[in-house]
């Protein structure tokens, strides 16, 4: 039987968006957002889950993932939703935050 912790901080599961976050795109040229590379490569993996998603679809995500040379940080890649359905509004989801990439939070994702 595996013991309760009752004093362990919750998991943190990030999605992570990959155009305009992960990298910019001007024409046929493809910029890293060098921020938000490093700041997923500062996460602790053994207590945060990151998954990879876009409106490109999952092997678009990947594909960049692997571009990057990051792959490995990723528990999955997926296709951004179009369409939630869930019993709670996601306004009403208390949980929930929303970052932009150039806001990043400073505090510790270790």
């Amino acid at each position: 039987m595996v013991p309760v912790i009752s004093n362990a901080r919750p998991q943190m599961i990030y999605y992570i968006d990959v155009d305009d976050t992960l990298i910019r795109t001007v024409g046929n040229i493809v910029i890293t957002i060098i921020d938000t590379v490093n700041w997923a490569k500062g996460v602790d993996l053994t207590k945060n889950i990151l998954y990879l998603w876009s409106r490109g679809g999952a092997d678009y995500a990947k594909g960049i993932a692997a571009k990057l040379g990051i792959s490995e940080l990723f528990t999955a890649f997926l296709s951004k939703p179009a369409t939630l359905i869930d019993d709670q509004d996601i306004k009403d989801w208390s949980h929930l935050r929303v970052h932009h990439p150039s806001s990043l939070p400073i505090y510790d994702v270790a």
